[in-house]
């Protein structure tokens, strides 16, 4: 559409094609999220040494609200240990900007990526699994979450995708706004990915009567 709309003067009238209007996805957003108490217990499964990255995977999403494909690429350099931040560059982010995601030099997010990246070479693959690239996460996902439900996949399953908005979410109700999550470049688009449960809702409605 953008590019007939660019060549609209070199198109004769008669030929030019008519396109549908355009709709607002405001009314399709997901719901989808992921509990505090599933999470909880997602992690434990995932206390096998073996499964590690999975746990970090999960745990950077679920804390920072990580896009999947912004992990899946990741290298071990866009993590600096003595920075306690973690960078994504402008290639790698779906807005084409470098990320700057600061990382709480005593908490347990570091202590992790800490233990993933040490001695490993900078442009090695952040996540492995047998000592080869993390490429497809599915299998092990579904088989981890296959009791939890809630989440805005087929049959109320969990996607990984719930644990993002779960991450903005929760920043939201701790004060966090999209300037400082830095997950999106608007609030607009921010605000979108808010999905809070009926407690939080009722906590809401106690500050504004409060």
């Amino acid at each position: 559409m953008m590019i007939f709309g660019h060549n609209r003067s070199k198109i004769p009238a008669d030929r030019f094609p008519e396109f549908p209007k355009m709709q607002s996805e405001k009314s399709h957003v997901r719901k989808g999220r992921l509990s505090k108490a599933d999470y909880d217990m997602l992690r434990k499964r995932l206390d096998d040494p073996k499964l590690f990255w999975l746990k970090v995977f999960v745990t950077l999403t679920f804390t920072y609200g990580f896009r999947r494909s912004e992990l899946i690429g990741a290298m071990v350099g866009y993590f600096d240990p003595k920075a306690a931040a973690l960078t994504l560059p402008a290639f790698t982010t779906k807005n084409k900007m470098e990320r700057i995601v600061d990382i709480n030099p005593h908490g347990e997010v570091y202590r992790m990526l800490v233990t993933l990246t040490e001695g490993r070479d900078a442009d090695a693959a952040l996540f492995t699994r047998n000592g080869r690239p993390i490429k497809d996460y599915r299998g092990e996902w579904a088989k981890q979450t296959a009791d939890i439900k809630g989440g805005s996949g087929k049959g109320g399953a969990v996607t990984l995708h719930d644990l993002r908005r779960s991450a903005i979410t929760n920043m939201s109700e701790k004060g966090v706004t999209a300037a400082q999550a830095g997950t999106h470049l608007t609030a607009d688009v921010f605000a979108r990915y808010i999905s809070r449960d009926l407690n939080e809702r009722r906590n809401t409605a106690k500050l504004i009567e409060g």
